[in-house]
């Protein structure tokens, strides 16, 4: 069982077979399970889904018990420095020199430094930092680069 402390920065996901609300037969413990996508912490969650967190965390640690969702990975095992430095590469390519700024703004907004934030969360980093960039297009042009050049240095 995870405490309250451990399970805040945890990312969980389902398992696929159960995500029909015929196979839970609970439609809040479907919702969960919806919302346990793999991609966001369970603090995210609770606070983007307006979760309760002690609920959060007591159905998450019974779904767990019951081997119906698993952790992915070490959640605070941080981005290799290799990858960040492929992510500021591409971004210096879309804003120039500003780059280096505009990472650590997106970090400090996820809670974080550069180098802390959680590789698991590098799809909000990317995500975070199209956000500033101008128009749209050429920010899906930004994110479809770093997930080449990220999947590369894979």
């Amino acid at each position: 069982m995870f405490s309250s402390t451990e399970i805040a920065d945890m990312i969980f996901k389902g398992d696929e077979s159960i995500h029909t609300p015929d196979a839970t037969q609970d439609l809040q413990v479907f919702n969960l399970l919806m919302a346990l996508d793999g991609k966001r912490t369970v603090r995210a969650i609770a606070e983007q889904d307006s979760y309760d967190f002690d609920f959060l965390c007591e159905k998450i640690n019974q779904l767990h018990a019951r081997q119906l969702v698993v952790v992915l990975g070490d959640s605070k095992k941080p981005i290799p420095k290799r990858e960040v430095d492929a992510i500021l590469s591409v971004l210096s390519a879309f804003v120039g020199p500003i780059a280096g700024d505009l990472l650590k703004e997106c970090a400090t907004r996820m809670g974080h430094q550069v180098h802390q934030i959680p590789k698991v969360q590098t799809h909000v980093l990317i995500d975070r930092i199209g956000e500033f960039i101008q128009p749209r297009a050429k920010a899906a042009e930004f994110k479809k680069q770093v997930k080449g050049k990220l999947d590369a240095n894979s």
